[in-house]
């Protein structure tokens, strides 16, 4: 099996938060728990956004958010 990477490692929080807690996904959160940089968060982040995976949202602080898209469903199978 492949080594997993810190973008893997982002790509798998932003996941877990997103679509199976329901929660929204900051840049800070998803950087602090999967032991990445923030950059590199962001980055995930935003190539999840442009793939279509996550929702972009500009808070009215001027944060950004990522939520699962409201079509898209989480299976196990």
């Amino acid at each position: 099996m492949a080594e997993m990477t810190n973008r893997d490692s982002a790509w798998n929080v932003a996941l877990l938060l997103t679509y199976k807690q329901d929660e929204a996904a900051k840049p800070e959160r998803v950087a602090s728990m999967a032991d990445v940089s923030e950059r590199m968060a962001r980055q995930c982040l935003l190539v999840m956004s442009h793939n279509g995976w996550l929702d972009r949202r500009a808070l009215p602080d001027g944060q950004v958010q990522y939520i699962a898209p409201p079509e898209a469903e989480w299976s196990a199978d």
